[in-house]
């Protein structure tokens, strides 16, 4: 008995393609405005207080996950970042 290859698209593979195509006659902008477009209702549904909460959810499954030297890790990079741009305005010799 031979198995017949389907030609059939899996569900992930449809929603890749179609993401793919609505990319390219999009582009970036397309994504950018319904996003805005879904905070905005989600904030009238829920309030701004939702937004609160799943941060902080999505902050203490981070720290569960990668602990304390996580943040201290990035906020180096965050601080060698900010300083790197400070520099780069002000210029060479403080000017």
């Amino acid at each position: 008995m031979t198995k017949e290859k389907s030609s059939a698209l899996t569900v992930s593979e449809a929603g890749r393609l179609g993401g793919t195509k609505t990319s390219e006659r999009h582009g970036v902008a397309h994504y950018r405005t319904i996003g805005q477009k879904g905070g905005a209702k989600t904030r009238e549904l829920y309030g701004q207080d939702h937004f609160r909460k799943a941060g902080q959810k999505g902050g203490a499954a981070t720290a569960d996950r990668l602990g304390r030297a996580h943040y201290r890790k990035i906020g180096l990079q965050g601080g060698r970042a900010a300083a790197a741009k400070r520099k780069a305005k002000v210029g060479p010799g403080g000017v």
